[in-house]
């Protein structure tokens, strides 16, 4: 059905799923390993009632299949959208989404900027620009800052987001 002129359209119609993008990982050189999860570190989120939508770059279809397989749950992956090679549809998908949940990366800025809904995942102890203390980002109102209580340590965080989602 459609809504009438003016309205505005629900992102969310009756009885869909919302979806939600996903990012475990970090390039950055010096810092992405400490900023980094494993797929299955997500693993408690599968239950939630959304649809994934992977916004991983990189190699990823055998940590998507191995995630599918050990949780049931699929994460949508759209082998044509280039993120090193075309942002303009990087930020197509990710203004798509509900929600972002992302590593410390490039990502939680394109989708901060956009405006969109995103929980950074942060490290202990965090880059500089997530600052030390908060869940809130002085650049990005919409973002929200998931704070590691102990270094290496991502399972409390993800059970929060899992209660949250």
């Amino acid at each position: 059905m459609l809504a009438p002129p003016g309205d505005p359209v629900p992102k969310v119609l009756p009885g869909s799923r919302r979806l939600a993008g996903l990012i475990w990982r970090s390039g950055a050189e010096a810092t992405g390993a400490q900023r980094s999860l494993r797929i299955s570190d997500l693993a408690p989120l599968a239950d939630a009632d959304r649809v994934f939508v992977n916004l991983q770059w990189g190699d990823v279809e055998d940590e998507l299949a191995r995630f599918e397989s050990e949780t049931g749950q699929a994460i949508i992956f759209d082998p044509d959208i280039d993120p090193l090679g075309d942002m303009d549809a990087v930020a197509a998908q990710i203004a798509a989404l509900d929600l972002v949940i992302t590593a410390a990366n490039t990502a939680a800025h394109i989708s901060g900027s956009l405006g969109m809904e995103t929980w950074v995942l942060v490290p202990d102890p965090p880059d500089w620009r997530w600052r030390s203390l908060g869940e809130g980002s002085p650049w990005y109102p919409s973002v929200k800052l998931c704070r590691q209580k102990s270094r290496g340590d991502w399972s409390q965080v993800v059970a929060e987001l899992a209660r949250r989602i």
